[in-house]
């Protein structure tokens, strides 16, 4: 076999350690193309926007749900595409789906892939989504029933191995968690029996209908399930007042009884079915990352297999591993610290299995934090003054004290003032310096800063977006109002509407200055 094949072969190992992959998967050459289609950026680009469509039908799909009121009482169009379109991006959202399958079970082994029982699953959907869809374009979109709908889901849990992992460890918890259910089940049951014991009997016959333990008519069957149904809906949600108000005007004891089963239902049984899932949580989560560290030290133990020496004890020459290195995608950085590490501590000579399993360790490390740029150093004292003091907690404190009271303008503003019909200029007036200072306030910070320096923070790039935005939004509205330009009658659109946008804007300031 040829060395470069070799290599190869090598490099698709140590891509699979880097990602905690399994490696019981074929390596000839033909597969290594699939292997590295399969595993692509754009193809994953490609299977997560099919994911994104597919979710999203539903809300075009008819009837649509996109309208601007849900009340029946109003005359309500709904948008209705034409039968095939929306057929048709599904049957291509499908196929590439379908293309991943396939192409995961031609690289695998057969009785490997027939293990992945996610993978058998996700053929039998798409499967019975086929059949749905042409039946649905058979019958010209009229079908009451789409299977398919209901299958969707199941296409993101197969995309996601968070989601995947998460019902897994959900499973697990199921014998735990069914003794706990069947423990709460006798809790509630001789709860229900207690009040109906304490508080039921020949004296305390009531004709209101909506009392809990109270007798009526004689339909005990029927009193007892109200009662259990009431405890179960009194400790599993926060519906206290509608069970206990009815019960505290007939007899306070009766109260006190919920108050203490709530009490008791809450911490000690609330708590016992937090330890469980938390145990079970922890429990997989150890285990999953000692099987992920397993894949890896598989994986690269694989890569010296393959790259080893007939001679003994069997040795990697160090010549072959840059070569490994620049035919995977890893990161630069990494690459780079995998070549030092190998020039430094080996300098050129070859590499025996624990050398080889210690060299690649560095696939452990953290991804390399980016280092942000240094602060903006002044020469002239005044600046460094005017500097030092937009870096102060002082100036957070009136930062965000102006935009408190602007906040509060706002408020006043909405509740006493009527936009639509009597613009107050001294307030639209008022508004607009305090964009204008908002706006000076940017440029004041990307001059002390460095613009190098401001830009690295998210929260910087959104806080001059609202500055300059609110801005163009004050000089349109002013604009359009001085033009009189009025309301729509048919949208009920307003200028006005411009400054309640540019009000909401305002009210995020907040919580960024904070």
């Amino acid at each position: 076999m040829s060395h470069s094949v070799l290599c190869e072969k090598a490099a698709v190992l140590i891509e699979s350690a880097s990602a905690y992959r399994s490696v019981l998967h074929r390596l000839d050459s033909r597969r290594i193309k699939i292997y590295r289609i399969y595993y692509s950026r754009p193809f994953r680009i490609a299977a997560n926007i099919c994911i994104f469509i597919l979710i999203f039908l539903p809300f075009v799909e008819w009837p649509s749900s996109l309208t601007v009121s849900c009340d029946l009482r109003f005359p309500i169009s709904r948008p209705r595409i034409p039968c095939g379109i929306l057929e048709a991006i599904e049957f291509v959202c499908l196929s590439v789906f379908l293309c991943r399958v396939l192409l995961l079970a031609y690289l695998f082994w057969k009785e490997e892939y027939l293990k992945n029982r996610w993978s058998i699953g996700e053929i039998i959907v798409l499967v019975i989504s086929y059949i749905d869809l042409f039946v649905s374009v058979g019958l010209k979109c009229n079908e009451f029933y789409r299977i398919r709908r209901f299958l969707r889901p199941y296409l993101l849990l197969c995309s996601s191995q968070m989601l995947k992992k998460t019902i897994k460890c959900l499973w697990s918890t199921v014998p735990e968690l069914a003794s706990f259910l069947l423990l709460l089940f006798f809790w509630i049951l001789n709860a229900t029996l207690a009040g109906m014991c304490l508080f039921t009997g020949p004296l305390r016959v009531s004709t209101n209908s909506t009392g809990l333990f109270f007798s009526r008519s004689g339909d005990n069957f029927r009193l007892f399930y109200e009662n259990f149904y009431n405890l179960i809906v009194l400790l599993s949600t926060a519906n206290h007042p509608d069970v206990m108000l009815q019960n505290y005007a007939k007899n306070r004891l009766s109260a006190i009884f919920l108050i203490l089963f709530v009490a008791i239902g809450t911490f000690v049984f609330m708590k016992i079915f937090t330890a469980i899932m938390y145990n079970q949580f922890r429990g997989y989560l150890s285990s999953s990352v000692q099987k992920r560290l397993f894949r890896r030290r598989v994986a690269v133990r694989a890569a010296f297999e393959v790259l080893k020496t007939s001679s003994e004890p069997p040795v990697v020459p160090a010549h072959k591993i840059p070569e490994v290195l620049d035919g995977t995608s890893l990161p630069e950085w990494k690459k780079m610290s995998i070549a030092e590490r190998l020039r430094v501590h080996y300098d050129s000579q070859p590499l025996q299995l624990d050398d080889f399993m210690d060299l690649f360790k560095l696939l452990d490390l953290p991804s390399s934090a980016k280092k942000r740029p240094t602060y903006r150093l002044l020469v002239n004292p005044f600046a460094t003054s005017v500097q030092r003091f937009f870096s102060s907690s002082i100036y957070l404190r009136i930062s965000l004290i102006v935009s408190l009271s602007n906040v509060v303008l706002i408020a006043v503003q909405l509740t006493t003032l009527d936009e639509r019909t009597k613009p107050n200029f001294a307030v639209l007036i008022v508004n607009l310096c305090f964009g204008t200072l908002y706006l000076l306030e940017q440029i004041a910070l990307i001059w002390a800063h460095g613009a190098t320096y401001y830009f690295t923070s998210l929260l910087s790039w959104f806080d001059c977006f609202i500055a300059v935005f609110n801005m163009v939004l004050r000089f349109v509205e002013l604009g359009l109002i001085y033009s009189n330009v009025s309301s729509s009658t048919t949208t009920g659109w307003s200028p006005y509407d411009l400054g309640q946008l540019a009000n909401l804007l305002i009210v995020r300031r907040p919580a960024s200055c904070s």
